[in-house]
């Protein structure tokens, strides 16, 4: 069996690849953290993270070779390293980012909608939409009432809906309600 490098060699294979492929990652990373933000550049961002878990796979797979071809583990552990953090660190990063500019498309279509409501609000002299700021003030009243039951379940160590009822009717003996 002829090795493939020598174990001084690996030393240098991996110390040099490691550095190249953490800076690479991090520099890679700190620009698609921007970009996916601002919603720009999902292919390059996606695609690059795609790429990544795809050399991942292939240096795992040339690891397995380097097993089944039993070289000794200087030869194989590189690659098997290599392809782990890859994939297993671009694989998840690929769906967050997918999900980010999602997020971000739904806030310009959401920004999109507004200005136009406004517009229109403004053209007829009237409120942008009088439908959707009642929906948003009814939902922010609702999400707004079961923090505060949340809230007030906590203080008591109660489920909400026991708190709930319990406050309601703490309140209505103060105020004589009923």
């Amino acid at each position: 069996m002829i090795e493939w490098w020598s174990q001084s060699q690996t030393g240098w294979i991996g110390g040099v690849g490691g550095a190249a492929v953490g800076v690479i990652g991090g520099c890679f990373g700190a620009l698609a953290g921007v970009l996916a933000k601002q919603g720009r550049g999902e292919r390059f961002v996606v695609g690059g993270l795609a790429s990544m878990a795809g050399v991942g796979a292939a240096a795992l797979g040339v690891g397995l070779v380097a097993v089944l071809l039993k070289q000794p583990w200087h030869v194989w552990y590189p690659f098997a390293l290599l392809g782990l953090v890859l994939v297993f660190t671009a694989t998840p990063l690929t769906f967050s980012m997918r999900r980010i500019y999602e997020q971000a498309g739904a806030r310009r279509l959401e920004a999109e909608l507004l200005r136009t409501g406004a517009e229109r609000g403004a053209r007829s002299g009237g409120a942008a939409d009088g439908g959707f700021i009642f929906t948003a003030v009814v939902a922010s009243a609702i999400v707004s009432g079961g923090a505060m039951a949340a809230a007030i379940a906590a203080l008591h160590n109660k489920p909400p809906a026991a708190a709930n009822t319990e406050t309601i009717s703490h309140v209505t003996e103060r105020t004589g309600d009923k």
